[in-house]
């Protein structure tokens, strides 16, 4: 059982990025926490107030744990369409640098089915 940076490196290629695991445990974590807060609408204001499942604590403002969460479930949402789009350009990028006018359709094929450039 080595330890080295190979064993190392190839762990997390199998497993995702460490810093990806941190994210989902810290994720994980905050979820966890977040999850005894709970919502409700004060019926004479209107406002919404956060109450603690176990403590029965009741606050006006937002828990951290609820802000962290929110925080870390944004920025994973970013983070996937920032690799949406990365991998949607790659694969254009790779299309026409095939010679593809459409993704995936030789240029030939485009050109006898009567495409256009530009007219797609």
């Amino acid at each position: 059982n080595s330890t080295g940076p190979l064993s190392f490196a190839s762990r997390y290629n199998r497993r995702g990025s460490a810093s990806t695991e941190s994210s989902e445990r810290s994720t994980a974590d905050h979820a966890h926490r977040a999850a005894v807060w709970k919502t409700a609408i004060d019926p004479t204001t209107g406002r919404t107030y956060y109450y603690d499942s176990i403590t029965r604590k009741t606050q006006w403002k937002k828990p951290a744990e609820l802000k962290a969460l929110e925080k870390q479930r944004k920025e994973e949402q970013r983070r996937k369409a920032a690799k949406f789009f990365r991998e949607m350009e790659e694969n254009l990028m790779a299309s026409l640098g095939r010679g593809e006018l459409i993704p995936g359709i030789p240029q030939t094929t485009a050109a006898t089915a009567n495409i256009k450039p530009g007219s797609v």
